[in-house]
Order: structure tokens, then C-alpha cells, then sequence
């Protein structure tokens, strides 16, 4: 009898601590909520796979109740319920292992969630910004005798993307402390670590300068060592930035950038950081500044380096 109201107490709390984590990684954006979110892969599930956990989670906690119930105080019409919804709700749960299609109503959508706590939810219910879209921005410079120069940027998302709007409040962007304190052109997520819940993050933004705007090789990494305790440069080298098009031109060539990618850290994580920075002329002593940096931990480096590379290579600006 005891070793069965053990198990019966176990059959109850362990659905109802998986219940608790759904409600987290759906509601929530504590760092333990990041954290569950990575370990069960909530981020670009299918449909049919929330649900399915959701559904067969209830069963459980269904079916452990009424055990529990059984246990205790013998058979009771409750716990006769209570197994009967279980058996209901795996055969629904099971339903769902079938490809047809199915949305997934909102207040079970995580992601849906995430949008509407972040107000990137318009008045009809639709998300602002999804992942995988094609980034879109530009900027406005007011420049001498009234003129002015327009900076626009394309960034083709990867499919764990998604951009976010400009306007977006400083505390809700990824930290990426190493992003040079100039105007945002384009700031898109990532996927989050799954062990520190640290999302990654790809920023472009753009500034007036001069003709000294432009570090050289060995200089990048200076200033990122002076911005970042503990930074420690893993390669520079000059490369081949994304296309622009200066104004009145059709064609589009290529100007030359600086690429620095190095590793810091503090006293949570390990993180690497690669920054390009590249200069498009607009006079002859004159020059727009674009930096574009790609920040993640060390940890997931290697499961987003590949989407960080194919961004860079298709981003395009234009004057």
C-alpha cells in the first residue's frame, strides 16, 4: 500500500511539473522559461507536436489523480471521470500523430504568446514580425544645405530568424554589448541557448562619418578589447562585404570591409562575437559607416554559425 500511494503520488506531480513547464515556455520570459524552451524545443515546433504534449500531459495528470484517488479512498465516481478522460485524451493526443492540417489556437501558441507580452501583435491578432521574412529598413541622414542621404538595408532571414522593429525598447533586445552605439538599421534574433536561455542576435546599423571612420586590420579588434572585458581576437582580416549601390549608379559593386570575430566572456557565459565594418562613399571626404555584428554564446556558435555566414553574404545596402 505504500509503495503504491508513492507511485501514485509520483504519477501526479511529474505531469503536473511538465504542465507547469508548458505554461512557462508559453507564458513566461524568465530565464528558466529560455531554458525549457530550448531543452523541449518549443521554438518552430509543428503544430500537431505542442499540442500532442499538451493533450497527452493532461492525461497523465488526469490518470495520476484519479490513481491517486483509487489509491486513497477506493473507487469513486471522480476517479471513474477522471481515468475516463484519460483514456479520452490519449485517444485525441494520438489524433494528432496524423499529418492534416491544424493551427494552433493562440493561447496555446508559444511563439504567438511571446509576440503579444513584446506588443509586436497588431490589433487584429497578427504578428508583426515572423521568422524566416526578408528584413526591409532604412534610414534617413540630414546632411549640409538640406540634403540628405537615404541608407536602406536588405537581410534575407534564416528560417530561425526573425526580425524585430527598430522602435523595439532597449531591454527587449538581445544584448549584444559589442553593436556600436549608432543608429539601428536592422536587428534580428535568433535561437536562444538552451542552457543560459541567451538569444543570439544580428544587427546592422549605420552612421555618418569621415574619411578616419574606418579602422584597418588590428584596429577592430582594439576597440572591441577596450568595449569588452576579456575579449580575445580569434581572426581580422580584410573580406568582401554585402552589395550596396551608391546613388545615381545601377550597378552594384563592393566596397572592402573589415571582419573581426573573437570570444569574451562574464561570469554566466562564454560568448563569440563577429563584427564587419565597411564604409560606402557618398563624397569624396564623406562616408556612411555600416557595422554589421553577429553575437551568440560560444556554446551555440556552432549550430548558427552557418545562418550568421549566409546573412552576411545576401546582405545588401543601398544609397
Amino acid at each position: 500500500m505504500r509503495y503504491q500511494l508513492l507511485y501514485a503520488i509520483a504519477w501526479t506531480v511529474l505531469p503536473a511539473v511538465f504542465l507547469f513547464s508548458w505554461w512557462l515556455e508559453t507564458y513566461s520570459d524568465s530565464r528558466l522559461a529560455e531554458i525549457m524552451r530550448g531543452f523541449f524545443a518549443t521554438r518552430f515546433a509543428p503544430a500537431r507536436k505542442i499540442a500532442r504534449r499538451l493533450i497527452w500531459t493532461v492525461a497523465a495528470l488526469c490518470g495520476g489523480i484519479s490513481f491517486l484517488l483509487l489509491t486513497l479512498w477506493g473507487v469513486r465516481p471522480i476517479s471513474e471521470v477522471l481515468f475516463c478522460a484519460c483514456l479520452a485524451l490519449l485517444l485525441v493526443g494520438a489524433g494528432f500523430m496524423f499529418p492534416f492540417p491544424f493551427s494552433l489556437p493562440r493561447w496555446m501558441d508559444a511563439d504567438w504568446q511571446w509576440y503579444k507580452r513584446h506588443d509586436l501583435v497588431d490589433e487584429n491578432g497578427n504578428i508583426t514580425s515572423k521568422y524566416g521574412r526578408t528584413a526591409r529598413e532604412a534610414l534617413r541622414f540630414a546632411l549640409t544645405e538640406g540634403r540628405a542621404v537615404i541608407v536602406s538595408a536588405r537581410l534575407p532571414l534564416s528560417m530561425q530568424w526573425r526580425e524585430l522593429p527598430r522602435d523595439t525598447p532597449s531591454q527587449l533586445l538581445p544584448p549584444s554589448p559589442a553593436t556600436p552605439l549608432s543608429s539601428r538599421l536592422i536587428v534580428a534574433q535568433g535561437p536562444s541557448d538552451p542552457q543560459s536561455g541567451f538569444p543570439s542576435s544580428f544587427t546592422v546599423t549605420a552612421s555618418l562619418g569621415d574619411t578616419d571612420a574606418l579602422p584597418s586590420v588590428g584596429e577592430l579588434s582594439a576597440v572591441l578589447s577596450a568595449k569588452l572585458p576579456g575579449w580575445s581576437t580569434l581572426a581580422e582580416e580584410d573580406v568582401e562585404p554585402g552589395r550596396y549601390s551608391p546613388s545615381g549608379e545601377s550597378s552594384a559593386i563592393f566596397a572592402k570591409a573589415i571582419r573581426c570575430k573573437g570570444v569574451y566572456s562574464d561570469a554566466a557565459n562564454s560568448y563569440t562575437v563577429i563584427q564587419w565594418v565597411w564604409r560606402i562613399p557618398m563624397t569624396a571626404d564623406s562616408f556612411v559607416v555600416i557595422t554589421a555584428t553577429a553575437t551568440t554564446t560560444s556554446s551555440l556558435f556552432a549550430t548558427v554559425a552557418e545562418d550568421i555566414s549566409k546573412m552576411f553574404t545576401k546582405l545588401k545596402v543601398d544609397l
